[in-house]
């Protein structure tokens, strides 16, 4: 249910970008480049999680959007029943980034990820 939310709000915040022409801007110090060259690509991805000392941690790529510097990205965690704003987003580059969680000691928590979760994320970057 929570998926079918999130999905409903990526294909109206979409088509709002489609009707509005070209009015996207980012307003951020690292990214930089002209407004035509503006591209907003999402996705929803099953990912391999993997233990790493008190975390867990996935990658994701996303090297179809063909990105030429790092974009701005957003991301959760879906489950089941929840969307988790947890854990942190590093490694950020223009082919992907990196999702961990700190397991706190909670054994079983990298194969609960591994059956159970997926990633969502938008990002926004330039791609001239």
């Amino acid at each position: 249910m929570m998926l079918l939310k999130i999905l409903v709000f990526l294909c109206v915040f979409i088509a709002a970008l489609c009707q509005s022409g070209n009015n996207l801007s980012i307003l951020s110090d690292k990214a930089k480049g002209p407004a035509p060259c503006l591209k907003t690509c999402t996705g929803d991805r099953k990912t391999t999680w993997r233990k790493a000392d008190a975390w867990i941690v996935t990658r994701v790529d996303f090297t179809k959007c063909e990105f030429v510097s790092t974009p701005v990205v957003m991301a959760t965690i879906n489950s089941a029943y929840h969307v988790h704003n947890l854990g942190e987003l590093f490694d950020i580059s223009k082919s992907g980034f990196s999702y961990d969680v700190y397991d706190n000691g909670r054994s079983g928590l990298v194969n609960l990820a591994n059956a159970y979760w997926s990633v969502s994320w938008v990002a926004t970057g330039y791609i001239c």
